[in-house]
Order: structure tokens, then C-alpha cells, then sequence
């Protein structure tokens, strides 16, 4: 995932060559998080970016994401 920290730490700690390998996609089970808030009639409504309205209910989604893929060889 972006801003990992696993590549330089494989490197400084363990001392692995690792390198870059492009980028690609992944699917990843909690890539999608859905807010919600209970409306006056009980019902719940999707809350949009920016709202002030208390958030009442989550949901998390699988989703593809963009990664950026490494790799190293193990001796």
C-alpha cells in the first residue's frame, strides 16, 4: 500500500536488495468503507463528505486498489 514502511524496513533490518516491480491492483477485503446516519424516520442515509452528522453505522467492502509491488530474493 502506499506509504508502507515494510520495503525500507526489509532493508535496513534485514538487509535485502529489494526493488521495485511496477505497480498493479489488488483486491483487499477492507478497501471500502461506507458511513452511514439514522435520518428522523429510522432509516439510514449514506453520509457524504464534509457532513457534521454523527456517523451511526459503518460497513467495509472488498475493493480494488492500486499497490506499488516490490520484490527481493531470498538466499
Amino acid at each position: 500500500m502506499p506509504g508502507s514502511t515494510l520495503p525500507a524496513e526489509l532493508r535496513e533490518r534485514f538487509g535485502y536488495n529489494v526493488t521495485t516491480d511496477g505497480e498493479g491492483e489488488r483486491i483487499l477485503a477492507g478497501a471500502v468503507i461506507e458511513r452511514f446516519a439514522r435520518r428522523a424516520d429510522g432509516e439510514l442515509e449514506r453520509v457524504t463528505e464534509g457532513s457534521s452528522r454523527p456517523v451511526t453505522h459503518s460497513v467495509t467492502h472488498a475493493g480494488i486498489v492500486w499497490v506499488q509491488r516490490y520484490g527481493f530474493e531470498i538466499p
